[in-house]
């Protein structure tokens, strides 16, 4: 099942803003933090994709530091407001399926995405956004850690397809990438080690 048939994705994610998610900050300030943490790899002439870019804050945040960014969203409401909201000369988001991208890119940024696509998805996707890395581009993805069943809430049990362990994680970027290099988020906390306790896994993959 691809992201842009597999509508119960994201529904709450999708129309989460930082301009009108009082509701949501926390959630939103741990996302800022993993574009943060990206913006300190970006040069100013690099030209970046931002998939699954949800309402855009985090795309127009890198867009103050690169070339350009595109950011590409299933949902085309959210796409609306996003354009509408925080397009600019170097931004610019479009609908689009995660498993269809195309271009070239210095660099890409896949949050919070690949658990709502079935593992076998999951491999398709990796594999599709390191066709679209240029030579020695890099490569930011990052995933939940997987929880027992009983501590998920119903929106997590429903949306999410497949939840990564740590192992299960490894292996999939190491299928296409040499020595990915692992991080670990906890609240607004991202650090090369604490893997084991941890909420989030972001993985930083370099072509080449």
């Amino acid at each position: 099942m691809s992201l842009l048939s597999h509508q119960r994705y994201g529904n709450i994610h999708h129309r989460i803003d930082i301009l009108k998610g009082a509701a949501y900050y926390p959630q939103i300030i741990w996302h800022l933090m993993r574009y943060k943490f990206v913006r300190g790899f970006v040069k100013d002439t690099d030209n970046i994709l931002d998939v699954a870019c949800g309402t855009g804050y985090g795309t127009r945040l890198i867009s103050d530091y690169c070339n350009s960014i595109d950011g590409v969203d299933f949902d085309e409401d959210t796409i609306r407001y996003a354009n509408e909201i925080y397009g600019g000369d170097n931004r610019i988001f479009r609908v689009g399926n995660i498993l269809e991208v195309t271009g070239t890119y210095d660099i890409i940024i896949c949050f919070e995405t690949i658990e709502h696509v079935s593992k076998e998805d999951g491999l398709k996707v990796v594999q599709r956004l390191k066709e679209c890395l240029k030579p020695n581009g890099i490569l930011f993805i990052s995933t939940p850690k997987k929880l027992p069943i009983e501590e998920c809430s119903p929106n997590r049990i429903e949306s999410h397809l497949f939840e990564y362990t740590l192992e299960d994680f490894q292996e999939l970027l190491n299928k296409y990438f040499e020595r990915p290099v692992l991080f670990s988020q906890t609240d607004e906390i991202i650090t090369i080690g604490n893997l084991k306790a941890v909420w989030t896994y972001i993985g930083v993959c370099y072509n080449g």
